[in-house]
This record gives C-alpha cells, sequence and structure tokens, in this order.
C-alpha cells in the first residue's frame, strides 16, 4: 500500500498543481518509482489511498497500465496513517503487506523487509534509519524491537545521517516505510481517522513491542517538502548513492524526456530535468532548472534555480522562481537562503 492522501501543503505551491505522489522527482513521480519496484520484486498488487486531486491520481494510474492490479481508493475525508490503511484492508487482503509513504525515495529491498518481518513474529515492522534532525524512535539494546516514539530532538537541518543527538535513548527515524500484519488492524473500526503510530502507542503500552529493522547506512530522503524536493535536484551530488538506485539521477545531473525538443544553441548546466513534451528554444540558458510536462520555454529565456511546472509558457528572466500553469511566478525559497553556486 502507497499512503497518497494527504493535501501537499508543505510542497505546495507544486502541489497545488499535482497531487504530492505524482510531483515528479528527476522526471518521473515517486508513485510510479515505488509501483514499478513491487513490480520487480514480485507483489501482486498495489493499493493507493487519494484525498487531494483524485482524479488525476485515478487518471495517471489508468494511463500506467500496469501488468498488476493496481486499486485507487478515494478518501472523502482524509483518515490518517492508519484509518487509511484499516480503510483499505478488504483490498490488501489477510496477510501481512507493506506500507510506504508516497513522499519517500529510498534504496531499500520490500521483499527482503517482507520475509524478514515473516520471521520476527511482530504485529508490524518498522524500517528505521538515522537523520541527525529526525531521530524520534527508541530500540532496545539489541535493535530489534521499538520501546517508544517520542518528539523529535534535532540537531541541524544540515546533520549527517549517524550524528543524531547525545540522549539516553538510542534514537532514529521511521522511514515510512512498514510491513504490518492486518489481523492486529482490524480490531480499530473502519473509516475512523487515526495516526498509526498512536496505535503503535497502544501496543508499546500493553507489553507489544513492534519490531524494529534499523539501518545506519540506509539511503532515504523524505520529499514531503518544497525545500527536500529542491535540494534533491539541485544538491543531487549530494545524494548520489539513493539517486543512483532509486531516483536513476544521472551523472551528468542532465536528464531530458525522449519527447522533450531542445534547441542546439540552448545550454544546459548544473541540474536540468526537462520533462515530457516540453520544447526549449533557441538560445536559452538553463542552470539548476527543473521543468515538468508540455513547456515552452522561449528562446533567449534566462532561467536560474527554478521549477516550471506543467503547461507553463516562459519567456524572459527568471532566478529562483516556480512558475506556475497561469504563468504566474512564486518565489522558490520560503525563507532567505544562499542560492546554490554557479557552476
Amino acid at each position: 500500500m502507497i499512503l497518497a492522501a494527504g493535501y501537499g501543503t508543505r510542497l505546495r505551491p507544486l502541489s497545488d498543481v499535482r497531487p504530492k505522489p505524482l510531483c515528479p522527482v528527476w522526471g518521473e513521480p515517486l508513485l510510479d518509482r515505488w509501483i514499478r519496484q513491487a513490480i520487480r520484486e514480485g507483489f501482486r498488487q498495489v493499493v493507493i489511498n487519494a484525498h487531494h486531486m483524485p482524479h488525476k491520481l485515478w487518471e495517471h494510474i489508468q494511463k500506467g497500465r500496469w501488468p498488476i492490479p493496481v486499486h485507487v481508493v478515494v478518501e472523502k475525508e482524509i483518515l490518517g496513517t492508519g484509518g487509511g490503511v484499516r480503510n483499505a484492508l478488504d483490498l490488501l487482503g489477510d496477510e501481512p503487506f507493506v506500507v510506504v509513504n508516497g513522499d519517500v525515495a529510498a534504496d531499500v529491498s520490500l521483499r527482503s523487509l517482507r520475509e524478514k518481518h515473516d520471521t520476527d513474529g511482530a504485529p508490524v515492522t518498522l524500517l528505521l534509519c538515522r537523520t541527525g534532525q529526525f531521530d524520534s524512535v527508541a530500540v532496545d539494546a539489541g535493535r530489534t524491537r521499538i520501546t517508544g516514539f517520542f518528539p523529535p530532538v534535532q540537531v541541524s537541518a544540515h546533520a549527517s545521517p549517524g550524528s543524531g543527538p547525545t540522549t539516553d535513548r538510542d534514537l532514529w527515524t521511521f522511514s515510512g516505510i512498514q510491513i504490518v500484519d492486518p489481523w492486529w488492524i482490524r480490531s480499530v473500526p473502519q473509516g475512523k481517522p487515526f495516526h498509526i503510530i498512536d496505535l503503535y502507542r497502544d501496543w508499546i503500552a500493553q507489553g507489544m513491542l513492534p519490531a524494529a529493522v534499523c539501518r545506519e547506512d540506509l539511503p532515504w530522503r523524505d520529499v514531503g517538502s518544497l525545500d527536500t524536493y529542491w535540494d534533491l535536484h539541485a544538491a543531487y551530488e549530494h545524494h548520489r548513492e539513493i539517486g543512483a538506485a532509486f531516483l536513476e539521477i544521472p551523472p551528468s545531473g542532465v536528464r531530458v524526456h525522449p519527447s522533450a525538443n531542445v534547441a542546439r544553441s540552448a545550454i544546459l548546466a548544473g541540474c536540468v530535468v526537462l520533462g515530457r513534451g516540453t520544447t526549449v528554444g533557441e538560445g536559452c540558458l538553463l542552470r539548476n532548472v527543473v521543468v515538468w510536462d508540455r513547456c515552452v520555454l522561449r528562446p533567449y529565456s534566462e532561467l536560474e534555480n527554478c521549477i516550471v511546472t506543467d503547461g507553463a509558457v516562459v519567456f524572459g528572466r527568471h532566478r529562483s522562481e516556480i512558475v506556475l500553469p497561469s504563468g504566474e511566478s512564486r518565489p522558490l525559497y520560503t525563507q532567505e537562503k544562499t542560492a546554490l553556486p554557479k557552476r
């Protein structure tokens, strides 16, 4: 199951154009990447919950023509991470299943996690990693069971994995990837909104500890905010591990969809991603630019540190902007930051 029913508030204004799971990351939605991985690893079906712009998500899935069933369950009211899973149990069946947050990128084998869950004997198995920024899950001395969930102890927005805070607890970050045994979830009434971590806290209080798979070196990123979305593109050289495996980031930092039309005189520098059906005119200069589908960049346009969303027509000079389909521009940075150096 892929959890995709949020509003995407942290990703606005991008999520005003597409629902967050369909926002392209290095030219392709994370949703598609997770479905393809499930297919490669032999999973029988995929279930996706939806709320914000559900028609766009449904149309996208229909166009995919996947070789396994892919179901979309629309929530009229958001049910939360737990309520969404409970609401889909009739489709998910009676065997343990994988749950993935639709806004995370990770280099991990879902099948291996599923197999490990079968040997642990716990109602749920959570994949944990180190971030130094969101570490909040406590584990036992053997790092096999979860003993508590706490508010994150933030060190620095730029902390590296493995550099978590000094504390008397062994704290980890929940990756948003888990294996759930449906038998334990069915006791919750269907249609009731709840967060699944709250349910796990109740289990812990009763002595029923979730299993933990701790990965110190897990290549992982939360792509749920505008800052992290931009960072995964513009600072791609810092994400080579996850990029090579899951996001398929090219070493050059330039990805052009085969259907894009780029004039020979255009200059592409740094990170440049050009989506399906996009046209780049003569003399354009693009430096650290992410362009979605069916966009038109008029001749001699100059863009630096910009995101151009579906169908936008762009001309002139733009710096540190998000260009919307209407042609309206919004600032890329929500707070004062230092733009990436020119390369």
